[in-house]
């Protein structure tokens, strides 16, 4: 049942018009044997927590295909997802972005920023 819903999902999200991505919120359910069964697929992870992140990262889920999510990121978090190769972060606010300019400069890692005034 499963393996039918997923491949629902990327059926049905589809589109002529729009780069479309399916991603499983980790917050609903996330072992390391489940991250490990869905890296099997072409779908992202929300994670929310530097917890998720690991999970994801021991499982063989590259980071490179999760979105991290969630408010009030600590450094902590966000120097592990830049560190890391995370896929993208959902800025919050503009302290975080603040945030993410100083470690991503420390890390020497470049930090793609997408959106409508970008």
């Amino acid at each position: 049942m499963l393996k039918q819903n997923l491949n629902d999902y990327f059926t049905y999200f589809k589109s002529d018009l729009f780069k479309t991505q399916v991603v499983y919120a980790s917050k609903a359910f996330l072992t390391y044997e489940f991250a490990k069964y869905l890296n099997d697929y072409p779908i992202f992870m929300d994670a929310v927590s530097l917890g998720d992140m690991y999970v994801c990262m021991k499982a063989g889920f590259g980071l490179n295909k999760v979105v991290l999510h969630g408010n009030n990121k600590s450094k902590e978090e966000l120097d592990f997802a830049i560190k890391n190769g995370i896929g993208l972060i959902v800025v919050d606010n503009l302290y975080e972005l603040k945030n993410i300019h100083e470690i991503s400069t420390y890390r020497n890692k470049k930090i793609d920023i997408y959106g409508e005034s970008a």
